[in-house]
């Protein structure tokens, strides 16, 4: 996979969906988003999995997990996905 664009259609679905509902995603305490800060590597859809490889440059756990929820909230609110990873 091209790591300078790992957006791209995978089984016909358009990965830069994915990467634009992301972008509603903040780390917390910043106006960056988690796509513009980099934080989100890959993405991967499999049928009605979507699997986001997300590495966020803190340690604070609480902070990881609002982003994950985040994560989870977008994605789960297009009723597209049955297993958000």
């Amino acid at each position: 996979m091209d790591n300078g664009n790992v957006f791209m259609a995978n089984n016909g679905e358009d990965l830069e969906g994915v990467r634009t509902l992301l972008r509603s995603v903040r780390h917390p305490g910043f106006q960056r988003d988690i796509v513009a800060a980099g934080y989100v590597k890959e993405i991967e859809i499999d049928g009605k999995d979507v699997t986001i490889h997300f590495s966020p440059d803190t340690r604070n756990q609480y902070k990881v997990a609002q982003m994950v929820a985040g994560i989870r909230e977008v994605l789960g609110e297009t009723g597209r996905f049955d297993q958000i990873d």
